[in-house]
Protein backbone atom coordinates (compact mmCIF):
# COMPACT_ATOMS: atom_id res chain seq x y z
CA UNK A 1 0.00 0.00 0.00
CA UNK A 2 0.98 3.62 -0.72
CA UNK A 3 1.29 5.82 2.18
CA UNK A 4 2.47 9.18 2.84
CA UNK A 5 5.34 10.20 5.04
CA UNK A 6 3.93 13.31 7.26
CA UNK A 7 7.70 14.84 7.21
CA UNK A 8 8.54 14.89 3.94
CA UNK A 9 5.20 14.65 2.16
CA UNK A 10 6.31 11.78 -0.21
CA UNK A 11 4.80 8.92 -1.19
CA UNK A 12 6.76 5.59 -0.39
CA UNK A 13 5.27 1.77 -0.74
CA UNK A 14 5.12 -0.93 1.43
CA UNK A 15 4.56 -4.23 1.45
CA UNK A 16 2.07 -6.06 4.34
CA UNK A 17 2.87 -5.21 7.39
CA UNK A 18 3.10 -1.47 6.57
CA UNK A 19 3.96 0.48 9.57
CA UNK A 20 1.30 2.47 11.82
CA UNK A 21 -0.74 5.30 9.89
CA UNK A 22 -3.06 7.45 10.65
CA UNK A 23 -6.53 7.35 7.55
CA UNK A 24 -7.55 10.71 6.61
CA UNK A 25 -11.13 11.33 5.45
CA UNK A 26 -13.08 14.25 4.04
CA UNK A 27 -15.85 16.26 2.82
CA UNK A 28 -16.12 15.68 -0.89
CA UNK A 29 -15.64 18.36 -3.39
CA UNK A 30 -15.82 18.80 -7.03
CA UNK A 31 -12.06 18.39 -7.29
CA UNK A 32 -9.57 15.96 -5.97
CA UNK A 33 -5.72 15.13 -5.76
CA UNK A 34 -5.38 11.69 -7.51
CA UNK A 35 -2.67 9.41 -7.13
CA UNK A 36 -0.66 10.88 -9.98
CA UNK A 37 -0.85 14.74 -8.86
CA UNK A 38 0.27 13.65 -5.68
CA UNK A 39 2.99 12.51 -7.00
CA UNK A 40 4.29 15.34 -9.26
CA UNK A 41 3.16 18.19 -6.59
CA UNK A 42 6.05 19.62 -4.60
CA UNK A 43 4.39 22.28 -2.41
CA UNK A 44 2.90 21.42 1.28
CA UNK A 45 -0.16 20.24 2.07
CA UNK A 46 -2.28 20.94 5.56
CA UNK A 47 -3.40 17.51 5.64
CA UNK A 48 -0.45 15.41 6.99
CA UNK A 49 -0.05 18.00 9.88
CA UNK A 50 -2.65 16.46 11.90
CA UNK A 51 -1.01 13.29 12.16
CA UNK A 52 2.54 14.42 12.90
CA UNK A 53 1.18 16.21 15.70
CA UNK A 54 -0.16 13.29 17.11
CA UNK A 55 2.74 11.01 16.09
CA UNK A 56 1.96 9.22 13.43
CA UNK A 57 5.04 9.14 10.82
CA UNK A 58 2.42 8.03 8.01
CA UNK A 59 -0.85 8.64 6.57
CA UNK A 60 -3.37 7.20 4.06
CA UNK A 61 -6.24 9.61 2.04
CA UNK A 62 -7.85 7.73 -0.36
CA UNK A 63 -7.55 10.18 -2.97
CA UNK A 64 -4.40 10.04 -3.32
CA UNK A 65 -2.77 6.81 -1.79
CA UNK A 66 -4.85 4.47 -4.62
CA UNK A 67 -3.19 4.25 -7.93
CA UNK A 68 -6.47 3.61 -9.94
CA UNK A 69 -4.78 2.93 -12.82
CA UNK A 70 -4.20 -0.36 -11.14
CA UNK A 71 -7.12 -2.52 -11.50
CA UNK A 72 -5.51 -4.61 -8.86
CA UNK A 73 -4.09 -2.20 -6.12
CA UNK A 74 -7.64 -0.20 -6.67
CA UNK A 75 -9.80 -3.19 -5.70
CA UNK A 76 -7.52 -4.01 -2.80
CA UNK A 77 -7.74 -0.83 -1.41
CA UNK A 78 -11.44 -0.87 -1.98
CA UNK A 79 -12.36 -3.97 -0.47
CA UNK A 80 -10.67 -3.28 2.81
CA UNK A 81 -11.32 0.63 3.19
CA UNK A 82 -13.57 0.63 6.70
CA UNK A 83 -12.45 1.88 10.48
CA UNK A 84 -13.56 3.51 13.35
CA UNK A 85 -12.40 7.64 13.07
CA UNK A 86 -12.05 10.69 15.20
CA UNK A 87 -13.84 13.74 14.03
CA UNK A 88 -12.02 16.78 13.74
CA UNK A 89 -13.67 20.71 12.21
CA UNK A 90 -12.16 22.07 9.29
CA UNK A 91 -9.18 24.14 11.88
CA UNK A 92 -8.10 20.58 12.63
CA UNK A 93 -9.91 20.64 16.55
CA UNK A 94 -11.06 17.54 17.41
CA UNK A 95 -14.66 17.65 17.64
CA UNK A 96 -14.75 13.72 18.99
CA UNK A 97 -14.28 10.22 18.33
CA UNK A 98 -17.10 7.62 17.68
CA UNK A 99 -17.85 6.84 21.11
CA UNK A 100 -18.37 9.85 22.00
CA UNK A 101 -20.67 11.32 18.85
CA UNK A 102 -21.99 8.11 18.30
CA UNK A 103 -25.79 8.99 19.35
CA UNK A 104 -25.28 12.00 16.55
CA UNK A 105 -23.53 9.62 14.36
CA UNK A 106 -26.26 6.88 14.61
CA UNK A 107 -29.21 9.62 14.19
CA UNK A 108 -27.24 11.23 10.70
CA UNK A 109 -26.24 7.43 9.59
CA UNK A 110 -28.77 4.99 10.08
CA UNK A 111 -26.35 2.54 11.61
CA UNK A 112 -27.04 1.59 15.44
CA UNK A 113 -24.98 2.82 18.63
CA UNK A 114 -24.13 -0.57 19.05
CA UNK A 115 -22.72 -1.23 15.83
CA UNK A 116 -21.08 1.58 15.84
CA UNK A 117 -20.08 0.86 19.25
CA UNK A 118 -19.04 -3.01 18.84
CA UNK A 119 -19.14 -3.31 15.34
CA UNK A 120 -19.05 -6.89 13.82
CA UNK A 121 -19.78 -8.03 10.26
CA UNK A 122 -22.12 -10.86 12.32
CA UNK A 123 -23.85 -8.86 14.43
CA UNK A 124 -26.21 -7.33 12.11
CA UNK A 125 -28.22 -9.09 9.32
CA UNK A 126 -27.46 -8.06 5.67
CA UNK A 127 -30.90 -6.38 5.34
CA UNK A 128 -29.90 -4.05 8.11
CA UNK A 129 -26.42 -3.79 7.06
CA UNK A 130 -28.07 -2.47 3.56
CA UNK A 131 -30.82 -0.32 5.35
CA UNK A 132 -27.42 1.65 5.84
CA UNK A 133 -27.04 2.66 2.58
CA UNK A 134 -29.79 5.08 0.41
CA UNK A 135 -29.06 8.12 1.45
CA UNK A 136 -24.96 7.24 0.69
CA UNK A 137 -23.99 9.63 -2.11
CA UNK A 138 -20.89 8.56 -4.58
CA UNK A 139 -19.36 10.59 -7.52
CA UNK A 140 -19.62 6.92 -9.56
CA UNK A 141 -22.67 4.91 -9.29
CA UNK A 142 -20.63 1.90 -8.97
CA UNK A 143 -18.85 3.25 -5.74
CA UNK A 144 -22.89 2.73 -3.56
CA UNK A 145 -21.81 -1.02 -4.07
CA UNK A 146 -18.38 -1.04 -3.65
CA UNK A 147 -18.65 1.18 -0.03
CA UNK A 148 -20.23 -1.75 1.22
CA UNK A 149 -18.26 -4.15 0.74
CA UNK A 150 -16.19 -4.23 4.28
CA UNK A 151 -19.00 -4.02 6.16
CA UNK A 152 -20.67 -6.77 4.64
CA UNK A 153 -17.70 -9.06 4.76
CA UNK A 154 -17.53 -9.61 0.66
CA UNK A 155 -15.04 -9.46 -2.00
CA UNK A 156 -15.61 -8.36 -5.51
CA UNK A 157 -13.35 -7.14 -8.54
CA UNK A 158 -13.97 -3.63 -8.94
CA UNK A 159 -15.10 -2.54 -12.83
CA UNK A 160 -15.65 0.54 -13.39
CA UNK A 161 -18.27 1.46 -15.82
CA UNK A 162 -20.42 -1.27 -15.20
CA UNK A 163 -23.08 1.50 -13.35
CA UNK A 164 -26.03 -0.44 -11.47
CA UNK A 165 -24.18 -3.77 -12.72
CA UNK A 166 -21.75 -3.53 -9.51
CA UNK A 167 -25.16 -3.84 -7.20
CA UNK A 168 -26.39 -6.41 -9.01
CA UNK A 169 -22.91 -7.97 -8.95
CA UNK A 170 -22.92 -7.64 -5.30
CA UNK A 171 -26.30 -8.81 -4.41
CA UNK A 172 -25.29 -12.49 -6.51
CA UNK A 173 -22.40 -12.64 -4.34
CA UNK A 174 -24.42 -12.38 -0.80
CA UNK A 175 -26.53 -14.81 -2.18
CA UNK A 176 -23.63 -16.92 -3.04
CA UNK A 177 -21.71 -16.41 -0.09
CA UNK A 178 -23.52 -16.97 2.70
CA UNK A 179 -26.62 -18.39 4.37
CA UNK A 180 -28.43 -14.93 5.83
CA UNK A 181 -32.07 -15.02 4.21
CA UNK A 182 -32.70 -11.35 5.36
CA UNK A 183 -31.10 -10.30 2.18
CA UNK A 184 -34.87 -11.08 0.57
CA UNK A 185 -36.53 -9.41 3.42
CA UNK A 186 -34.22 -6.08 1.23
CA UNK A 187 -37.30 -3.62 -0.03
CA UNK A 188 -37.73 -4.94 -4.04
CA UNK A 189 -37.93 -1.32 -5.27
CA UNK A 190 -34.09 -0.97 -3.88
CA UNK A 191 -33.35 -4.51 -5.61
CA UNK A 192 -31.33 -3.85 -8.98
CA UNK A 193 -32.70 -7.27 -11.36
CA UNK A 194 -30.39 -10.30 -10.90
CA UNK A 195 -32.00 -11.03 -14.60
CA UNK A 196 -32.69 -8.90 -17.61
CA UNK A 197 -36.66 -9.40 -18.73
CA UNK A 198 -36.47 -11.65 -21.90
Amino acid sequence: MWLINTTTLTLKFFLKPPPRYAILSHVWTDEECSFQEFRSLETSSNDPALALNQMFDWVWIDTCCIDKTSSAELSESINSMFACVDFYNRSWKKIGGKWLLRKEISEITGIGEADLAFFDRGRSSIAQKLSWAPTRQTTRVEDEAYCLLGILGVYLPLLYGEGENAFRRLQEELIRTSTDQTIFAWPMYLWVPLQSPA
